[in-house]
């Protein structure tokens, strides 16, 4: 929604159609013929099916906080004054003057409408044809206005040092509500966030980014953490290569700890000249090698790429049966199998808990 302030005066325009037509601003002050009102609301119409177009502006009478509505149709040559009623049929007496479908073409001020909406309105008038009744029904709610026709010579700017304080008045508490109303929407996500992480037992950040789907990677780790350097040099397609001094073994249980212990599947080759585990999430999937040398490097990727591209390069997006199989189903990876050590170290981060690598060596020795 946008609000419109210029801070001008209500002004003529010179329409071909209908003459000499009043339009006005947002917190503007008018009197109509002997009462006063402010501006709060202006609603710009279109008829759907032509190309009548017409402009109603809500006020709120001055004193009180009573909401009137005045339309302006034709160029100012047929105004009307009314005001909300509970009634939602028509009073005796009263016949069907027009009828149609409303599409909101633009909204400014104080309003709960937005571009876009539609809804059916039926015009009713007196036998004189002096007094309305406008019925309209948005998305099945049906809302009744009374008034009359008023001459647009009757509509005029007051445009006071009282009328232009209620106005600035008005305008602080249509702001107020609205930044009362957001701060209400984010004290009540935050609510919701505290009381299921609260169920889930995790108060941390990375258990709220879970909660949203965003949940923190083993990438994100080695970005943020200043004892991983990216080596862009060897990088395979979407495979992306770091290296770090740390000891190969501190270097996996720290990405396990990355994710809080949430991986889908942990495999290790240690019989080589290389030890290798290969960590998969449901984001990700990462290589970490500890070479002849002693070097730590850890290459990550996507959890579309293969285990295959990891350990050997290439990078190409893996089949959906080697998916759902695991990241240990090629040739190369035959010598890759599962660690129970590691699992068990990744559900113990998992359930928050604070024995660490102690409760897995306990653990392995009861067995």
């Amino acid at each position: 929604m946008t609000e419109l302030f210029t801070g001008r005066r209500a002004d003529e325009k010179i329409r071909g159609r209908g003459g000499v037509s009043v339009e006005f601003d947002c917190w503007t002050g008018l009197q109509i013929e002997n009462k006063y009102f402010t501006i709060v609301e202006k609603i710009n119409y279109k008829e759907k099916n032509s190309n009548d177009r017409w402009t109603e502006y809500g006020l709120v009478a001055d004193p009180g906080k009573e909401r009137w509505w005045l339309s302006v149709m034709d160029g100012g040559l047929h105004c009307t004054l009314s005001r909300s009623v509970s009634r939602v049929t028509p009073p005796k007496g009263y016949h069907l003057h027009e009828k149609g479908v409303e599409v909101i073409k633009g909204v400014w001020g104080d309003s709960e409408a937005s571009v876009g909406e539609e809804a059916s309105y039926y015009e009713y008038e007196s036998a004189d044809g002096n007094d309305t009744f406008f019925l309209e029904v948005w998305a099945g709610e049906k809302r009744g206005a009374a008034g009359r026709h008023i001459d647009k010579a009757a509509i005029r700017p007051h445009d006071t040092a009282a009328s232009l304080a209620r106005a600035q008045e008005l305008k602080r508490l249509h702001r107020k509500k609205r930044l009362w109303r957001y701060g209400i929407g984010a004290l009540w996500i935050a609510v919701c966030l505290f009381v299921v992480t609260w169920l889930e037992g995790d108060f941390s950040w990375h258990g709220v980014r879970r909660f949203v789907n965003l949940p923190y990677t083993m990438e994100e780790r080695l970005s943020d953490a200043p004892y991983y350097t990216r080596v862009k040099t060897t990088d395979e397609g979407s495979v992306r290569s770091y290296e770090t001094s740390l000891d190969f073994g501190a270097v996996t249980l720290d990405l396990i700890e990355a994710v809080d212990g949430w991986t889908k599947d942990i495999r290790q080759d240690i019989r080589g000249e290389e030890r290798r585990v290969i960590i998969s999430t449901a984001e990700e999937i990462c290589a970490v090698t500890q070479t002849p040398e002693r070097k730590t490097q850890i290459r990550i990727g996507s959890a579309r790429t293969s285990a295959s591209a990891i350990i050997e390069g290439g990078a190409e997006p893996a089949s959906e049966e080697e998916r759902l199989a695991g990241p240990a189903v090629s040739t190369t990876e035959q010598d890759l199998t599962g660690t129970d050590t590691l699992k068990r170290y990744a559900s113990l981060v998992r359930s928050a808990n604070t024995r660490g690598r102690t409760a897995v060596v306990l653990e392995k020795n009861r067995r």
